[in-house]
């Protein structure tokens, strides 16, 4: 006798036979248009026949547990057993598709009333028809219209865990509970890497988020991998970090990583592709185009101009620039120049600086002050430090680069920390 082993993967054998589940003893069949018949049930099925048929096809058709040469097929069908759970496990959702089918449904996702719409029932075939894919909000999930078969997967059987109902997926290929995320769903590329050093994006969350004290201005992305239009958006916000770089921040907050992260955006009520701005631990959200030209609009119009002052004279330099300066600062920043309009890159300093130093600007070539600190060409930068009777002036000779400019101040302010210890300590040792 020849004895022949052979093995077929769970995804083709279920091709193969069928499975069934759930109430009416039926067949599921994931191709149909009727969620009833995706799940192998009937409009009678109760709703724990439903969770019931759920448990056992999205474990059977989830992507991670079968061959690589199933596994676009089976995301396709755990997609469609995922949207049929979704609608008939919640009571009001399920009684709307009872009456109305998908597109009565899809009217009251929209806001409407699914009988004024003009959406009809459909006979004795039970909802369906239309053929038309459409996004709900579903408690729990993706967030807003972006449903996530994934993330409510991961919930599912979290809950059913930690309910006592054994609902761990077989082989251990996922952790719930405590695990934080869907750590073994089909990987999608990260859109902005945390050690990407050729991107001007820096990630931030929950635990690294800018707040008042904050150095920097900040523009904030959130996004998630699986969202389209944050894809889409990408191209966009790289663009845009790029052309904001020197003055403000990008940050990007991943609210689809895991649990701890999706919490901090539905605490903040933002969902996946929100934009804002983050000045002096306020945040303000963006609500035009997803584009680079208006985003970048939208943060210069959050740009502190206001933090620097108009010097028009010489005794501006003391009577006002100085005078700005309080008790904290150390000094002051003057820019000559012979433009019209204070730069954005020079706000955004003042910004960074504001804790240190008041800030000031000369502007159209003025020429009592072009005399008074013996301008050859413009710009020109100064730091000025007061001292008895009025100031000492050091001359920036580097690149007009936010950079290099900081670098400077930061010398600048260092070197001037430095005097100040050395003379209180020259002072105790008179004592």
């Amino acid at each position: 006798y020849l004895l022949v082993f052979t093995h077929t993967s769970p995804y083709a054998e279920s091709k193969r036979r069928g499975s069934e589940s759930g109430g009416g003893n039926k067949k599921p069949n994931p191709k149909s248009d009727n969620y009833y018949q995706v799940l192998g049930l009937s409009k009678s099925s109760t709703s724990k026949q439903i969770k019931s048929a759920y448990r056992k096809l999205a474990l059977q058709y989830h992507p991670d547990k079968v061959e690589e040469k199933d596994k676009e097929e089976a995301e396709q069908t755990f997609v469609k057993i995922s949207e049929a759970y979704a609608v008939l496990s919640d009571e009001e959702k399920r009684k709307i598709y009872d009456k109305y089918g998908k597109n009565g449904l899809e009217a009251h996702e929209r806001g409407q009333d699914p009988g004024a719409a003009g959406f009809g029932g459909f006979g004795g075939s039970g909802p369906g028809g239309g053929g038309q894919q459409f996004h709900f909000s579903h408690g729990g999930g993706g967030g807003g219209a972006h449903f996530d078969p994934f993330t409510m997967f991961e919930q599912f059987f979290a809950q059913d865990h930690m309910g006592g109902g054994g609902g761990g997926m077989p082989g251990g290929g996922f952790q719930f509970g405590g695990g934080g995320g869907r750590q073994q769903q089909r990987p999608a590329e990260d859109l902005y890497p945390k050690h990407d050093k050729s991107s001007n994006v820096v990630r931030l969350g929950r635990s690294k988020f800018p707040g008042q004290d904050s150095k920097h201005l900040w523009m904030i992305v959130y996004y998630d991998d699986n969202v389209r239009e944050c894809a889409e958006a990408k191209a966009s916000v790289l663009k845009l970090a790029k052309g904001l770089s020197g003055t403000i921040k990008v940050g990007a907050v991943n609210c689809g990583s895991n649990q701890r992260e999706r919490a901090f955006c539905e605490q903040k009520s933002v969902q996946p592709n929100t934009f804002s701005m983050v000045v002096d631990g306020e945040e303000h959200i963006y609500e035009g185009e997803v584009r680079t030209k208006p985003l970048h609009e939208f943060a210069m119009e959050h740009v502190p101009y206001s933090l620097v002052q108009q010097v028009n004279r010489v005794d501006h330099v003391q009577g006002r620039l100085l005078k700005f300066s309080n008790a904290k600062h150390q000094g002051a920043i003057l820019l000559l120049t012979e433009k019209y309009e204070t730069s954005p890159m020079y706000a955004g300093l003042a910004y960074t600086y504001r804790n240190s130093l008041a800030f000031g600007e000369t502007r159209a070539k003025n020429l009592h002050l072009a005399r008074e600190f013996s301008v050859k060409k413009y710009p020109l930068l100064l730091a000025l430090k007061p001292k008895s009777g009025g100031y000492d002036v050091v001359k920036y000779t580097g690149e007009i680069k936010a950079d290099a400019i900081s670098r400077w101040i930061d010398d600048f302010i260092g070197a001037d920390r430095n005097d100040a210890n050395a003379s209180n300590k020259k002072k105790k040792g008179r004592r």
